[in-house]
């Protein structure tokens, strides 16, 4: 049973097409709210997110919104993605977020764990738990502070143009 004050919101990406999302959205038994091109909003109004691996978790630590990170693929790729990053790479974590912090700060739901089941129990488990949601929100604290202030991108143009100039 849902409660009324819950609503949810997908930030749907401009690579994916309506076609594709509506007949999903439509036979969900809650109501979704579909909001385009604006994942920094949605990411910035929420107490939690679901969240796919990928920038979008660096997105929200740096809002600091708690999340829960879940990533399926075909056996074939994640094999060949597993083998890279536990063989070659050797890491434990596929999300920026927790490679950033070189520890778990979110949970990491991958291929079969990615269950809407898990999903749920894992959401519910942060948002349920006070102790919990502040030590994520201060974690991801932890990793904002780690990518740097704004403007990496112009830093790095400077140093570029002064061994230039050199």
């Amino acid at each position: 049973r849902q409660d009324p004050k819950t609503k949810f919101i997908l930030a749907q990406a401009s690579t994916i097409d309506d076609n594709l999302l509506q007949p999903l959205v439509g036979q969900s038994t809650v109501p979704i709210t579909v909001v385009k091109e604006q994942a920094n909003e949605v990411i910035a109004v929420s107490d939690l997110i679901l969240v796919a691996s990928g920038t979008a978790t660096l997105q929200a630590a740096v809002v600091g919104t708690p999340m829960v990170l879940c990533y399926r693929t075909t056996a074939k790729t994640f094999w060949i993605a597993s083998f890279v990053l536990r063989f070659v790479v050797r890491v434990q974590w596929i999300g920026l977020v927790n490679l950033v912090a070189g520890r778990t700060v979110v949970p990491e739901l991958v291929q079969s764990a990615a269950t809407g089941q898990r999903l749920y129990d894992e959401a519910m488990r942060i948002l349920e738990d006070p102790v919990a949601y502040d030590a994520m929100k201060q974690d991801l604290a932890t990793v904002r502070a780690a990518l740097g202030e704004p403007g990496a991108s112009n830093r790095a143009a400077e140093k570029v143009l002064a061994v230039c100039r050199a």
